[in-house]
């Protein structure tokens, strides 16, 4: 799985390629809403992400808050946007990422 893991809410760059005005977790966010902001953009592997069969968003505290399928990779400009189907209600949401990156990568890849 491809791991997402979100910094603190704050505004979208102008001119976002996937239209958001905000990006990055807080609280009482959706689901729905944490995966789009947290689906892109980002410099990942290409081929790497389209092996993978979920995408998992975490917070801050790798808390997991979103759970999708992969399914392409799309562009936006020199960065790519995970596309997939959120999981609404996997039984993971809500719980701890059992094997947290201690990278400073936001991006990780994890077995599944």
């Amino acid at each position: 799985m491809i791991v997402v893991r979100m910094g603190p809410e704050e505004q979208a760059l102008a001119g976002d390629p996937l239209g958001r005005t905000h990006v990055g977790y807080r609280p009482g966010l959706t689901e729905s809403e944490v995966w789009e902001r947290g689906r892109g953009v980002w410099k990942l592997k290409e081929g790497r992400t389209l092996e993978q069969e979920l995408a998992v968003v975490v917070d801050p505290d790798w808390i997991v808050r979103a759970v999708a399928t992969v399914t392409a990779v799309s562009k936006a400009g020199d960065r790519r946007a995970i596309e997939g189907e959120l999981l609404a209600g996997h039984d993971m949401v809500g719980t701890p990422f059992p094997t947290p990156n201690r990278s400073r990568n936001a991006i990780s890849y994890h077995p599944d």
